[in-house]
């Protein structure tokens, strides 16, 4: 068992790093890809230095904005990188693409979630890092960062798997679940603070955004490490929830006898 999950892990990483070195081929191309998305999260942030210049931002501060920023920004980055492939979930269960991991002696969900990489992530990622250690510049934030990335980038895929995976039922849920996937990025740049009620509620269950974005942030502010325990106990249950959902789903697919290779 120990030796699969080894050797699954070894294909993976594999996969991730071809992935990665093809987005590299064009070094002009990528190098502009990844600035254009830094610069482009950056002018987002001019908002917030309008805002608190015409308010006292008594609920909040900036600081807690640039974390905000920061994190979700590393999070949505390092899953495209490491997890792209999920955005790709509708193509391959109604155009029948799944065929070409069927057929593999590998795990069909995290081939399938290794399969692609975003160019301009790593523009996300370089962003976020920059962004966290202007609003907290010490060691200790950087770990936080890094781990953070880490069980953001699980949690966001394993909300899009779970969304993606009710096209397996019926492709008309394609257009619902293609918006639900944009509401971590929506809401995960606004300080918690502001949401209050049934909507608040929704944004720590139904949508994730309090373990993407919310807790890492006061684990930033305020060192809380039961928060950050709470972060990665439900990262690896979202990820057995979105595994099982996924293959439940699975089983309700049609095949189309597509036997292209993997590309």
């Amino acid at each position: 068992m120990l030796t699969v999950a080894k050797n699954q892990f070894k294909v993976s990483l594999l996969s991730i790093k071809y992935n990665i070195l093809r987005s590299m081929v064009n070094k002009s191309s990528f190098l502009f890809s990844v600035l254009l998305m830094f610069i482009s999260n950056a002018s987002f942030l001019i908002q917030w230095v309008v805002i608190f210049s015409v308010s006292d931002g008594a609920d909040f501060t900036m600081k807690q904005v640039l974390l905000l920023w920061g994190v979700i920004a590393c999070s949505y980055g390092l899953s495209n990188i490491i997890f792209g492939g999920v955005h790709y979930l509708p193509e391959y269960i109604i155009n029948g693409k799944l065929d070409a991991y069927l057929v593999q002696p590998k795990n069909v969900l995290l081939s399938v979630m290794t399969s692609h990489t975003s160019v301009s992530a790593f523009g996300d990622v370089i962003y976020g890092y920059v962004v966290i250690l202007l609003a907290s510049p010490n060691l200790v934030s950087f770990m936080y960062a890094t781990l953070f990335s880490i069980t953001g980038a699980i949690i966001y895929a394993c909300f899009i798997i779970i969304l993606y995976s009710s096209i397996f039922y019926s492709i008309n849920y394609r257009e619902l679940v293609g918006s639900l996937t944009r509401i971590p990025t929506s809401f995960g740049t606004y300080p918690d603070n502001i949401f209050d009620g049934v909507l608040k509620i929704l944004l720590y269950t139904i949508f994730p955004i309090g373990f993407i974005v919310y807790l890492p942030v006061k684990v930033l502010l305020y060192n809380n490490i039961l928060f950050a325990i709470y972060i990665v106990l439900f990262a690896l249950f979202i990820v057995l929830l979105a595994s099982t959902i996924f293959y439940l789903g699975l089983k309700r697919y049609s095949s189309t006898n597509l036997m292209s290779a993997r590309v």
